[in-house]
């Protein structure tokens, strides 16, 4: 056996032990999107399928969190999210979301960026499967929020 496939077969179940120690669960999906560095135009929307296979747990509910990372001094202090959710069968529900940015604004770091996380679903099934998709637009009076730099979205099993 070489020296890096030792290295992986000694390091692999090290960390999964770890993993599962400090109560991290995988995300059942997560994605980013990179925003152009001229800025997050109101006219796009960003996209998340989520794909259900039959061998996805239907049964267990999930938290859906939204994330913009915005650059370090960022000015606005807010901005409103525009989410449509579409079911495999194209059911479609819309809803507005706010972002409060007063406390990330006033946080000062070595970070280029700020991670704002925002709740779309405490808790969401998936109880069939097909593809899901959120999707989501800033509201802002300006066609272009300058100063976010990713757009994302993270789906976990919910805490009990």
């Amino acid at each position: 056996m070489s020296a890096a496939g030792l290295r992986h077969a000694l390091v692999t179940p090290v960390l999964a032990l770890l993993l599962s120690c400090s109560g991290y669960t995988a995300p059942l999906y997560s994605f980013f999107y990179q925003v152009p560095n001229d800025g997050w135009l109101s006219t796009q929307e960003y996209f998340f399928p989520i794909a259900i296979t039959p061998e996805t747990d239907t049964t267990s509910a999930y938290t859906v969190t939204g994330i913009v990372r915005l650059e370090a001094g960022y000015t606005l202090e807010s901005i409103p999210i525009g989410i449509v959710y579409e079911s495999p069968s194209h059911s479609i529900e819309s809803k507005t979301v706010s972002i409060s940015l007063t406390d990330v604004i006033s946080q000062k770091g070595g970070y280029n960026y700020v991670e704002v996380p925002f709740v779309i679903e405490d808790i969401m099934y998936f109880p069939s499967p097909g593809t899901y998709t959120y999707s989501y637009r800033h509201l802002l009076t300006d066609s272009v929020a300058k100063g976010v730099r990713e757009v994302g979205i993270w789906i976990a099993p919910a805490k009990p």
